[in-house]
């Protein structure tokens, strides 16, 4: 993209040295220099509007356009808050009015962007802190009737803990100046309107799920501790039954009532992740095929006498991972000689065609091999993941 001019120079510079109230110079402070600035600004607020109209034309690409404008519109931001947090510094009444008068111009140019430019600014757009200080005001206000509307229900402590982590992390980013997107405001004012409005007694999906539950899928806030909290449900309740089938039929039955609770229309809280539905789903989609499959491999042996063809893969070692993960553990095994074979291609040889996978029920072993020089950190963490198990499961014995 053509390199182009920094139009907020003169405001910039005012804002940060001229205004700034460890700077100020009070015998300047007088009526006829406040008059003198108001007029530059003025000027300016209009040269800046002609030069990013200039500037915007004169690009080639609409992504190139959309930068420029996404770049020119957070700037903005920028000082607007610069230019509001100087305001409540002791000083003199003359810079107090001028800065009121500043931060005026100052939206008028973002109202310029609003109304010129709204197709190139998407909701990664940040919200002036102007607006921010309204939303925060509302937030602590009602913190407590939020919460008490909902504690109480089946679900528990801990999803009532997520959501207000959520909302206190959302206060504490205004408070300390993080950019806040457009997209994270409107998802956080939705999920406050949410609060006071669902009947916390029927939730939004009628799926006899815990409303809250219900909820942080609808809304789809699909942060990590979120993920954890019903992962770690799961495998609770899973647990409380005592039998395989059982367990297999309840994992089908939290699948189904999953995919027929709602979705909040264009709701979610990390785009660039996987929503809470399909991560949980796939979750619950792996343990159903991992479960059906060890239920085959421990069927009872046929009887011999009236069986005269088996199918050997039905009797495979089941391993709850995946083929890559698999081959970085028979690598190092192979490496510090736990398994010992005429070659490392002979070790895989040997092993990978009895076993199984939840994915691939005939991995192949060269595949396999290869994959394990190749590995991606993700699954090196996996697999560390249950060697430490494996060492706190033998420590115990």
């Amino acid at each position: 993209m053509k390199k182009t001019n920094y139009v907020y120079k003169m405001l910039d510079e005012l804002i940060t040295n001229e205004l700034n109230p460890q700077m100020l110079a009070p015998m300047f402070m007088n009526t006829e220099y406040v008059e003198t600035v108001k007029h530059r600004v003025m000027n300016e607020k209009k040269k800046i509007c002609y030069e990013i109209k200039d500037q915007v034309f004169a690009l080639k690409t609409e992504d190139e356009s959309k930068l420029y404008i996404s770049k020119y519109h957070n700037a903005l931001v920028v000082l607007i808050g610069k230019n509001y947090d100087y305001e409540y510094q002791r000083g003199f009444s003359p810079v107090v009015k001028l800065k009121e008068f500043l931060l005026g111009q100052l939206h008028e140019i973002l109202h310029f962007f609003e109304e010129e430019f709204s197709s190139f600014l998407t909701n990664e757009k940040w919200v002036p802190i102007t607006r921010l200080l309204a939303v925060r005001l509302e937030i602590t206000e009602k913190m407590e009737y939020l919460l008490n509307r909902l504690k109480g229900g089946i679900h528990g402590e801990a999803p009532v803990y997520i959501v207000k982590e959520y909302l206190d992390d959302f206060v504490a980013r205004i408070d300390t100046r993080v950019p806040i997107t457009a997209h994270e405001l409107n998802f956080t004012l939705e999920m406050v309107k949410d609060i006071e409005t669902v009947d916390m007694e029927k939730g939004v999906g009628m799926t006899n799920c815990p409303v809250l539950n219900e909820l942080l899928i609808y809304w789809d806030l699909n942060s990590k501790r979120t993920i954890e909290y019903f992962i770690t449900t799961l495998n609770m309740l899973v647990s409380q039954y005592k039998t395989e089938v059982e367990q297999l039929e309840f994992l089908k039955f939290e699948q189904k009532r999953l995919q027929q609770i709602p979705a909040k229309p264009k709701s979610t809280w990390n785009p660039s992740y996987p929503s809470i539905r399909q991560y949980c789903n796939d979750y619950v989609t792996n343990e159903i095929t991992y479960r059906e499959k060890r239920m085959i491999e421990f069927a009872p042996l046929p009887d011999v006498r009236n069986t005269e063809v088996y199918d050997n893969d039905k009797f495979k070692v089941m391993v709850a991972l995946s083929t890559d993960q698999i081959g970085l553990l028979l690598r190092a095994a192979d490496e510090i000689r736990v398994l010992v074979g005429r070659s490392i291609r002979a070790v895989f040889k040997a092993i990978v065609p009895h076993i199984a996978t939840p994915k691939k029920n005939n991995p192949s072993p060269d595949g396999m091999r290869a994959k394990a020089y190749s590995a991606e950190d993700s699954d090196k963490e996996v697999v560390i993941g249950v060697l430490q198990k494996m060492i706190e499961k033998i420590k115990g014995y």
